[in-house]
């Protein structure tokens, strides 16, 4: 669903080829999801069209999302270390 998002955020933001090439090798990191949510959202910001402003908005709802499960599953993974102790 990412590279999807990232494919048509291509041609709007020169950003998005890179982050794509992050996303496809697996280093995607806290970091480099917040400044796609930012590119995103700058390319919802200036979208010509309607219809591409809604694509790229749920995209960035898509971005927001994975970045809330991720943060969630970080803390998760504290609270199981600090189980162990």
């Amino acid at each position: 669903m990412l590279l999807k998002i990232l494919d048509q955020l291509e041609p709007v933001r020169e950003l998005a080829k890179g982050l794509k090439i992050l996303v496809q090798e697996g280093n995607l990191w806290e970091k480099e999801l917040d400044l796609l949510i930012e590119a995103v959202g700058w390319a919802v910001h200036f979208a010509k069209n309607e219809q591409a402003k809604q694509k790229l908005q749920k995209g960035m709802d898509v971005l927001q999302k994975i970045k809330d499960m991720e943060e969630k599953e970080g803390q998760e993974e504290i609270d199981l270390d600090l189980e162990l102790f």
